[in-house]
């Protein structure tokens, strides 16, 4: 298996992994682990990229959560760890939504049924046929290499970008705030952002087109509202050495800009 296969897998493995109050006190759902954990050792679903907690646009500015996403064939799997049986019907309409705006199939897990172990077992041969009947027909798209850049080298790569770093998990009903958020920005540099690339736990989740900004009155600081790239290819990509506290940050070529206006005013 190639090196940056096993990069990916081991960096969304991570991601089931929650945080509890404090960073020394982690929790995992063990179940939903198991059932992700199990699809990614297998040998035959090496040609697809999986996707955990990948976060789902809706309609109402709200965001879903999706346990694993292949995008490659438009899967979502979900894990019912044993809560869900008090959320049957909000759970089935919050599928429904996804369904509705991404048009993906879904295979659900139901803990309490006491057949994991054999679900499993047909769940894979479910995803394996869809991945074989789009090959045949010329629809499959090839997984490629993960990308990885220093956050430096983002910032000469991407061009009139703004880049965010959050960390964490949150509730899907958050998100779209927590995206959008409320930024000390420079008013200055704003006029030359035409991209927003959301770098969520060193990766790159989210990346929003031709953002328009406005001040929360209160405090003067920033937030944005904009059109979602979903299908942008450099999703998933990883940022390493963002180490400084500062969460967000802007490309070079914003940088510069604004460095030159500075100068001919003088």
């Amino acid at each position: 298996m190639e090196d940056w296969k096993y990069d990916h897998y081991i960096e969304q493995i991570r991601r089931t992994f929650h945080l509890k109050k404090n960073k020394k006190d982690f929790r995992v759902k063990k179940h939903e682990n198991f059932v992700i954990t199990a699809l990614l050792h297998d040998e035959r679903l090496r040609a697809l990229k999986p996707i955990t907690q990948h976060y789902v646009p809706l309609s109402d500015s709200n965001y879903a959560l999706i346990d694993l996403y292949y995008p490659q064939i438009d899967l979502a799997i979900e894990v019912d760890e044993p809560f869900h049986l008090e959320n049957k019907d909000a759970d089935e309409k919050r599928q429904q939504g996804i369904e509705d705006l991404i048009q993906c199939d879904f295979i659900r897990f139901e803990v309490d049924g006491g057949q994991i172990i054999s679900d499993i077992e047909l769940a894979k041969k479910q995803i394996i046929n869809k991945m074989e009947s789009l090959q045949s027909k010329g629809l499959f798209e090839e997984w490629k290499p993960i990308e990885t850049l220093d956050i430096e080298e983002a910032k000469k790569q991407y061009s009139n970008t703004l880049f965010i770093k959050i960390k964490g998990q949150f509730k899907p009903e958050q998100m779209y705030d927590r995206y959008r958020g409320r930024w000390p920005l420079s008013e200055q540099k704003l006029p030359y952002i035409n991209q927003v690339i959301v770098v969520h736990d060193r990766v790159i989740s989210k990346v929003f087109k031709n953002p328009t900004f406005q001040r929360f009155k209160e405090d003067n600081k920033f937030y944005f509202e904009a059109s979602e790239d979903s299908n942008n290819e450099i999703i998933g990509n990883n940022i390493t050495n963002w180490e400084y506290q500062i969460t967000w940050t802007y490309s070079a070529d914003v940088e510069e800009a604004y460095k030159n206006r500075k100068r001919k005013k003088k």
